[in-house]
């Protein structure tokens, strides 16, 4: 399976502990913090008081990546025994293009970068799995150029501006038109 560089870099980034999302150097990041220590420490008159509430807010940015963690793995427990069969079957199969059906699957987990994580249809890509815009668009793309179904004249599709759930991300992929393959014989 290969990885794009959006992939590759956003795994370097959380390894480090930068957020891919904020864009900005870690010097910049370093000048702020101190900044804004020096400004605590004057206005309580107290550097060792700056030192906590620094050391409390740390804490608290430190914490919020291994609770969001807690809570995917929470889900994970509920929904035991789920796999793509599953999530297959809330679709009609005979009208449902398979490959759309475990591309947007894949593709999901994959963002999700929990190995094994039961994808329903019904989840909120936005609220559940807490993806950006970009990310979403990115998403799309990948599902696009995987299933032969491009995002040209999306404003057509019954769905466009409604997708919220993996089962309207499928839905809209069904509804947009595939690649037409002329063969040329000579």
């Amino acid at each position: 399976m290969t990885r794009s560089s959006k992939q590759i870099l956003r795994e370097r980034a959380a390894a480090l502990g930068i957020n891919d999302e904020g864009g900005c150097s870690p010097w910049f990041v370093i000048a702020v913090i101190g900044s804004f220590t020096w400004w605590i420490a004057h206005e309580l008159g107290s550097f060792a008081g700056a030192i906590g509430i620094l050391a409390a807010l740390g804490l608290v940015f430190t914490l919020s990546p291994k609770i969001e963690n807690r809570r995917l793995k929470r889900t994970a427990r509920c929904r035991i025994g789920e796999s793509i069969c599953q999530f297959a079957r809330s679709f009609d199969h005979r009208s449902t293009d398979t490959l759309v059906i475990r591309t947007v699957y894949e593709r999901l987990q994959q963002w999700i970068a929990f190995p094994g994580f039961p994808i329903r249809s019904e989840d909120d890509v936005f609220q559940d799995y807490r993806m950006g815009g970009d990310d979403f668009e990115d998403l799309a793309d990948e599902v696009a150029n995987i299933t032969g179904r491009p995002l040209a004249n999306t404003e057509s599709n019954p769905y466009y501006g409604t997708v919220c759930t993996p089962g309207d991300l499928v839905r809209f992929f069904m509804h947009q038109p595939r690649l037409q393959i002329i063969n040329h014989k000579s």
